[in-house]
């Protein structure tokens, strides 16, 4: 989970400084230059706009499973901490930024990858150079509701 190439949070348009790399700028450069055979990013293009809801979130949320349970228990402190109302907690989670990361270490199937030379700027922003090394870069999703879906199913097993 790294960056932000067209889009930011919730499909919102316009590229941002993305929070991991702004945290750390010359180290984000680093991971961008450094010698990979490959490497593959999910920016907030496509991470950033996971956020369960509706039924399938319903599901999660009224799962009597321990671990899941305790995973609300602690979103509803978090949410509290940062602002965020218990009606919005009743009604999505936060974005689920990680798990698009996890999802890319097995499967791209849901997603539209692209081969691009990135780098990171030195205020942090996460662009095309032609003459920066090549990335696998997930920008968008092909199905969505398809990895809503998957993501549902894996948290409810």
């Amino acid at each position: 989970m790294f960056g932000s190439v067209c889009r930011n949070h919730d499909g919102k348009e316009g590229a941002i400084a993305e929070w991991n790399v702004v945290k750390n700028i010359s180290a984000a450069q680093k991971v961008f230059a450094a010698p990979w055979r490959s490497f593959t990013i999910t920016p907030l293009d496509t991470c950033g706009v996971i956020r369960l809801d509706g039924t399938r979130y319903a599901a999660i949320r009224n799962s009597k499973d321990t671990l899941i349970r305790t995973v609300m228990e602690n979103y509803r402190i978090w949410a509290s901490n940062v602002g965020v109302t218990l009606d919005e907690v009743n009604k999505r989670t936060s974005i689920l930024y990680d798990t698009v990361a996890v999802y890319l270490a097995f499967s791209t199937r849901y997603l539209s990858m692209k081969n691009m030379n990135v780098r990171v700027t030195d205020d942090g922003f996460t662009v095309q150079d032609e003459h920066a090394r090549p990335a696998q870069v997930a920008l968008d999703w092909i199905d969505l509701p398809a990895y809503y879906d998957f993501l549902t199913a894996c948290l409810l097993r």
